[in-house]
């Protein structure tokens, strides 16, 4: 654990590139409400989980009217999002201005107390307190977050289910990423000299602006059939399982279009 933990400012107004630079040095920001614009950002901090401490009474006073705070879509798509104070003096009318923020946002955007609990532990987990701390209030294995197994139900209050589903959702994007990396590969592979069908294959997934319609539709159909007949082949034995001039040398979705 570094000496220094970096939680800028940023995102609350000027440029979108600060959430760029935040994204590459910081664990934790303040606001990120700007990330609403830039979804590809959005989606590195989620996948990231870089916490983000928003405060909607803030934000309504100086940049953002509170109905249109990106905070409650935040939430739901699973970003690490918690709610903070900023200027309390300035903006807050209570002796608790931690609680104002919650009761308002709650009553707003009609949090359920799960919600509530969700988020408060977030906001431990973004905090600077030392492991007794957050041991104290989260459990011997916090650190384990977002795993399951990092959620101590009886001090969070936070059902098991809620954080399995948030668990297994972003396993599934970095699931979906890994495979589209794959399919991105194999379609390069296809540029290769040792695939005979490289440049029709690419011509009929990727799209050719020098051919027609009509070549484009051949050149499918030709890849179909060809594809198809090697591959019933191989299943049944028959052959010396090589192709000719025509062939694919891989058996992909993309090569079996319909």
């Amino acid at each position: 654990m570094s000496t220094f933990s970096l939680r800028p400012h940023a995102g609350e107004a000027g440029s979108v590139n600060h959430l760029a630079v935040t994204f590459l040095v910081a664990e934790h920001i303040n606001h990120g409400i700007l990330l609403s614009k830039n979804t590809s950002l959005q989606y590195l901090y989620y996948l990231k989980q870089i916490g983000l401490a928003l405060s909607p009474l803030s934000n309504n006073k100086l940049f953002l009217d509170y109905n249109k705070n990106p905070f409650p879509s935040f939430f739901k798509r699973g970003l690490n999002v918690s709610l903070s104070t900023d200027d309390p003096l300035q903006f807050h009318y209570t002796k608790e201005p931690l609680v104002e923020e919650f009761c308002v946002a709650a009553q707003v955007w009609k949090l359920s107390s799960c919600d509530m609990c969700e988020i408060a532990r977030n906001s431990v987990l973004q905090s600077g307190f030392e492991y007794p701390f957050k041991k104290h209030f989260l459990g011997d294995s916090y650190f384990e977050h977002p795993k399951p197994q990092g959620n101590n139900i009886e001090l969070t209050n936070v059902p098991m289910i809620r954080s399995m589903y948030r668990y297994e959702t972003l396993c599934g994007e970095f699931k979906f990423l890994r495979d589209a990396g794959e399919m991105m590969n194999m379609l390069s592979d296809l540029s290769s000299p040792h695939s005979p069908v490289s440049n029709r294959l690419r011509s009929a997934v990727m799209g050719n602006n020098g051919s027609s319609d009509e070549k484009k539709e051949k050149e499918k159909k030709l890849l179909v059939t060809t594809s198809r007949r090697y591959f019933e082949d191989a299943a049944r034995g028959d052959g010396d399982g090589k192709m000719d001039d025509q062939g694919c040398v891989i058996r992909c979705n993309a090569c079996l279009l319909q």
